[in-house]
């Protein structure tokens, strides 16, 4: 597996528990839940996903 696959992997992982963490705290489901960690994994998906387009792009 190269690197390009293994960040799409984990942006793609990283985005969808984001959203799906980030919606069932807005429709109340889970209350309990700290927002440092909807913020970390924010942040994880933000540099995944620009690392990995930089990745996709660079010539070599």
């Amino acid at each position: 597996m190269s690197w390009s696959q293994r960040l799409a992997y984990v942006f793609t992982s990283a985005l969808g528990a984001t959203l799906l963490l980030y919606f069932l705290r807005a429709f109340k489901v889970i209350t309990s839940f700290p927002g440092g960690i909807i913020l970390v994994l924010a942040v994880v998906t933000i540099a995944s996903g620009l690392t990995y387009g930089v990745l996709k792009t660079k010539r070599y």
